[in-house]
This record gives C-alpha cells, structure tokens and sequence, in this order.
C-alpha cells in the first residue's frame, strides 16, 4: 500500500469535511455554506467528544465499507465511564507518526538512538497506547521494551537490569508507582535501577513528583509525549533537567516556570492549534505569527486548545475541542532554535522553520470541584498541601459523595448546629516510603486532615483523609488514568 499523501493543506481539508458524514448535523445546524468552495476554518463548527461520537455513529451506520479497507480503531474517553471511538487509515496512523518522529520527537531528542526504553504504557483491550508509544521511540531510533502498565513492579526492576534501560516511559501514575517500588526496595538494602530519563504520557507531571522520581530512579532528565487517540502524537517537550527544590539540576531557576504549565513543540505542517476563550473567541491560531513570549504572556491568551489535523483525511479531524488548557508561543519560548532542535544543519533549520511552542496548563474538566457553589482548585490543593515536602504526597484522588438524611443529621449535631453539613469529601492518599514504611505513620490522616480544614476547606465540609496503595485508587475504565476527581454525588 503506497503511504498516504500527507499532511494535507487546511483548504482541502475543510472541504474534505464539509461534505464528510461525521460532520453532516453539525454543517446544517450551523448553516455552513458548502456550495462555494472551502469554507474559512473561522465559520466551521466546533467539534465536541459527544458531536464526534454522534459523526462516528452516523459513519458506521451509513456507510457499510466504514471499516474496510485498513482502517484503525482506537478507543478514546480513557477517564470517562463510556468509551469512545475513532476511526482512521492504519496507513495514516503510522505515516503521521513516522513524521511527528523525524519532523519533532528526532530533533528534539525526546528518544535517541542511544535509548533504551521501558514502556510502561496500557496494553488494556482496545487501548493502542503501548504499540503507539513504543512505534514513536523506534521511529527515533531508540530501542523499546514493551513491558506495559500491567507487569509487575518486580518483573519492571528485572527487565530494566536485564537490558540495561536507560529511560523509562508510562502514564505518570504508572511511573510514580514504579518509584515507589525502586525506593521501598533500596531502602530495604537491595538494589535499585539507574534510569537517565523519564518520558511521561497521558497525565500531568507536578515538580515535586519530578523530585521524587529523580531521587527514586536516579533520573537526570524529564521529557513528555502529549496527543490523543482522536489526533494522534501531535507534540513532544524535549529533555530538560529535572527540577530540585526551586532550582534545575544543572542549577538553573526552572521550578516556578515549570509548576504553570510545560512547554511542548509541534510542527504546524502537521496540526492547526487554536486558542479559544470559554466564550467561543479565538485567542491565538498557529496559521499567524502573533505570539506573546513565556514573560511577558498575559492570562487572556490562554485557552482551550483546538485541534484541526493536516493528516487524518479519511475521517478528518476539524475543530476538535480538546478540553485541555494552553498558550502558544514562538520556537524561542524554549531558547534558539539552533540550540533546541539538534543535528540539524542550516537548511534542515530552515525547513523546520514552521515548529511553534505550545504551553499545556492541564485538563479543564478535571482542575476543580464544587463544594456548596464554590469551586476547589485542584493546582491549589498541590500548592498549598499536597506538593509541599513534608507530607511526602506521591498521589492523591479525592472522592465526594452525598450524605444520607441520618448522616447529615449526625454531622450538623457535631457542627454544633452551625449550618447543614451535605457533601462528604473524602481524601485518598498514597505516600512516599522510607525503608519499607510510610513515613510518620502515627496520627498522619487526622493532621493531613486538619491542614486541609485550616487551609483549604471549613467547618461545613465533613472531611476525611485515607491513606491508601496504588491499587486502591479509582481509574477511568479504559486508559486506567488516576481519576484526580471521583464524584458520586447524584
């Protein structure tokens, strides 16, 4: 099969999905006028999880050849309860990925040909993360270890000795986990691994979980993998040195610029990135130069991201709302462009010229919660208690449930009648170990407790802290990601 022509240009993509099924209720409920050539990217819909679940519905429904042909079917919706669908060429799939590897991932030295990596990625039932990921280190060069997410801790330690891993890669909660396991067993005099670089995928990496995993595997280096199953590997952060209380370890100020959000690199040949306010206004669009630097970045330019593909053109991709948060910025976000992008000669440089720097804040759905009408900021939870050294925090998941009528009767007699008492919120907590035990086990749940009652929360909030293992945390059905955010409440 000859390889697809792409990426494709933004016009012949637009009237691609104009006339597309996937896009046919959205095209004639915002009355897009398709008859006159390729419609502006500005006056196409924008395209939602559930509009794109209804498109592939309707797809597979009309169209009985939807799935011949070599088509690919990867699942999405990994932190939400029902999964989801998308449908593209396999041909496609690995020839995108192939370029996002030379184009991105090579010349950022996210992998190097050096590399060997343990991939600690989900091999769930049609979860492709595993064969996607270890596909993007082989592509580069590097040599790949498809462990997955579900071996054993023990069996991870044993490969890695066996083969010499110098990187390890997985979905941040599967690394912080592996930690663990390293640190408990040197603490217990055995012998722990000596991993160079981390390439975290699909969660979000705080400082302080860098901190750890620098002191557990004796890592120097944290890069990231960021895309989805409905775009694909769209972007790479490259190598930086991992943070140390406040400074880099190569002794640069880096903490503070790291806790807001990490910087990735994206070739604009390959993706169209709009910044879109929650009102629907296009804040910034990778088509234009106009960019603010990291300093000088004002709070109106970050927004949702919006994502339009260059190379998904059996199915397109058009004004996907992602429901992450970021800001775009110049290449020289990240320094000279002839210092991040390495092995390139000058006309390799210039062809490269069309990269730009995406800032990623995190995930909207999954940043706060509602407590009575006002909103708990999950960054605020890490920067006031969580993050903070002395609580020796690895991961925390917080689960709210309603209160039964004879529950909340008991809790507003022990408020002394102050207010009615009708959330429970209940913390869970998986701790850092120190020759095999949790550090100051002793009365740990009730002062955590109180910290987060003084800090964060009041007198009308019943509150509990547990401390717990990984195994005990709550996870999206498909990917297995730590759900940060558990509400049952009706």
């Amino acid at each position: 099969m000859e390889p697809p022509q792409i990426p494709k240009t933004l016009p012949e993509v637009l009237v691609r999905a104009a006339t597309h099924p996937i896009y046919a209720s959205l095209v004639r409920d915002s009355g897009l006028d398709v008859t006159s050539g390729a419609p502006s990217l500005a006056k196409f819909p924008f395209l939602t999880k559930s509009d794109l679940g209804n498109g592939i519905a309707y797809l597979l429904a009309s169209d009985p050849t939807a799935l011949h042909d070599g088509a690919h079917v990867a699942t999405t919706g990994g932190t939400i309860s029902v999964s989801l669908y998308f449908i593209s060429s396999c041909a496609e799939h690995r020839h995108q990925h192939q370029l996002v590897s030379i184009d991105v991932l090579r010349p950022l030295r996210v992998f190097t040909s050096t590399d060997i990596v343990m991939n600690l990625s989900g091999g769930l039932p049609m979860y492709r993360s595993l064969g996607v990921f270890g596909e993007l280190a082989e592509y580069t060069g590097a040599m790949e270890l498809p462990v997955t997410s579900l071996a054993s801790d023990a069996l991870v330690v044993q490969l890695s000795r066996q083969f010499g891993a110098t990187a390890v890669m997985g979905p941040t909660s599967r690394l912080l986990q592996f930690a663990r396991y390293v640190n408990d067993l040197r603490g217990r005099g055995g012998d722990g691994v000596a991993i160079k670089k981390i390439v975290y995928t699909s969660e979000p990496l705080a400082p302080h979980h860098e901190r750890y995993l620098a002191g557990a595997l004796r890592a120097e280096v944290v890069a990231s993998l960021f895309g989805s199953a409905e775009v694909g590997i769209w972007c790479g952060a490259p190598p930086s040195p991992i943070v140390m209380d406040g400074l880099d370890m190569a002794g640069d100020r880096a903490g503070l610029r790291r806790a807001s959000g990490r910087i990735f690199v994206f070739d604009r040949r390959h993706v169209v990135v709009e910044i879109v306010s929650e009102e629907g206004t296009v804040l910034a669009n990778s088509t234009t130069n106009d960019f603010p630097v990291p300093a000088d970045e004002a709070p109106a330019a970050i927004g949702e991201i919006v994502l339009t593909s260059l190379c998904r053109w059996r199915n397109p991709l058009v004004r996907y709302r992602t429901g992450d948060l970021g800001s775009l910025h110049p290449l020289s976000a990240l320094g000279d462009p002839a210092t991040v992008l390495h092995d390139c000669d000058e006309a390799r440089l210039k062809e490269l010229i069309d990269h730009l720097c995406i800032r990623i804040y995190g995930r909207r759905v999954h940043s706060s919660f509602n407590i009575r009408g006002w909103y708990v900021d999950v960054t605020e939870l890490d920067r006031l208690v969580f993050g903070r050294p002395e609580w020796g925090v690895l991961e925390w998941q917080v689960i709210l449930s309603a209160l039964t009528d004879e529950q909340q009767a008991e809790a507003t007699k022990e408020n002394e009648g102050m207010g009615a008492i009708q959330d429970m919120v209940e913390f869970r907590v998986v701790r850092e170990r120190a020759g095999g035990m949790a550090r100051d086990e002793g009365d740990y749940e009730e002062r955590l407790r109180t910290a987060l009652d003084e800090m964060v929360f009041d007198r009308y909030t019943r509150l509990a802290v547990r401390t717990v293992e990984y195994d005990e945390l709550e996870r999206g059905r498909t990917a297995r990601k730590v759900l940060k955010i558990v509400d049952r409440r009706p």
